[in-house]
């Protein structure tokens, strides 16, 4: 008895195991490229180190001295492309590094230069050593954020980067973007107009009464079914005539006339709108929308209230 509990105390249980998709994220590639930085910080100092031994023209080089910059000359130029990659905040400096090095054929060129020569040396080696360290100070921060992330997150995070780098490039192309774009709004239209959406959409009132002033414009028939032929009926153009004669709100007048058997307002700005009337105070025009008629105890209007030029207005008909 005493040897199965000690056997499943030893197995581990469920909720002590962690889960995969719950463990810290461990990127390979970031690894990589801490590493490299370091490789190259450790190569720099080496540099250095060489560059102040040829500097001091006091003491004499050390007899591996030229060997050691050769072997150093010959891993910055192998490595180059790699280290540029790493080294993504600035490019110049990165590109620098490689031009130092391959610029000097050999150590004891460090000792025939001038002071000036050596001090923009030295200044070119400092901005490439702090810039280095920087990239390495960022690559470990970005690794220990990493750590805090499970890999779940992760992937979602990647997944919508990725999301985003594709949307991004999409719309970088302008034509391709462009054609995706009204192509989709046509098969959109398509669809809607062959599904029973369309119907439904046609027979809400306000709806059908632009659809049949915009057809009215163009001296084409009210949609069927809709009940607008029997609107424009509701008031024969021996009615319309009552409407006709012109309008004035605070000096500006306009003008209605009859055209056929409807109404057309004359605005002073020189627009004109057909009327369409749905009662015998109830009207609609095409541009500035529903109108409402004053009628006397004889039926005829006596003013109009009526939108135009961004304003509600009162017109009030003229004598004559």
């Amino acid at each position: 008895m005493i040897e199965n509990d000690e056997k499943d105390a030893s197995l581990p249980t469920l909720s002590s195991t962690p889960l995969k998709e719950d463990l810290p994220v461990e990127d390979p590639k970031l690894e990589a490229s801490i590493s490299q930085v370091q490789e190259l910080i450790k190569i720099w100092q080496t540099y250095y180190r060489l560059l102040m031994a040829a500097f001091d023209k006091s003491k004499e080089l050390p007899p591996d001295a030229e060997e050691q910059f050769q072997r150093v000359k010959n891993v910055v130029a192998e490595r180059h492309d790699q280290f540029s990659e790493v080294i993504t905040k600035d490019h110049y400096v990165a590109q620098n590094i490689l031009q130092m090095v391959k610029r000097t054929i050999s150590i004891r060129d460090f000792e025939k230069a001038s002071d000036v020569a050596n001090d923009k040396t030295l200044m070119e080696w400092h901005e490439a050593n702090i810039l280095l360290f920087e990239t390495l100070g960022s690559l470990e921060f970005m690794k220990h954020k990493l750590s805090k992330v499970s890999e779940t997150e992760h992937k979602k995070a990647d997944r919508k980067q990725k999301r985003l780098a594709a949307w991004a490039k999409l719309r970088a192309n302008k034509e391709l973007y462009a054609v995706l774009k009204y192509g989709l709004i046509l098969a959109a239209l398509v669809a809607l107009w062959f599904s029973p959406i369309r119907t439904w959409f046609v027979e809400i009132p306000f709806v059908t009464k632009r659809i049949n002033d915009f057809r009215d414009i163009f001296g084409m028939e009210p949609l069927a079914g809709t009940g607008a032929a029997d609107r424009k009926e509701a008031l024969t153009p021996q009615e319309l005539d009552k409407y006709v004669g012109r309008y004035r709100n605070e000096g500006k007048v306009l003008n209605m006339r009859k055209e056929g058997s409807t109404l057309r307002i004359d605005f002073p700005d020189g627009t004109t709108s057909p009327l369409t009337g749905q009662s015998p105070t109830s009207f609609t025009a095409v541009i500035e929308g529903p109108a409402s008629f004053n009628l006397n105890e004889g039926g005829f209007p006596v003013s109009m209230q009526l939108r135009w030029s961004g304003k509600s207005r009162r017109w009030e008909r003229l004598a004559g």
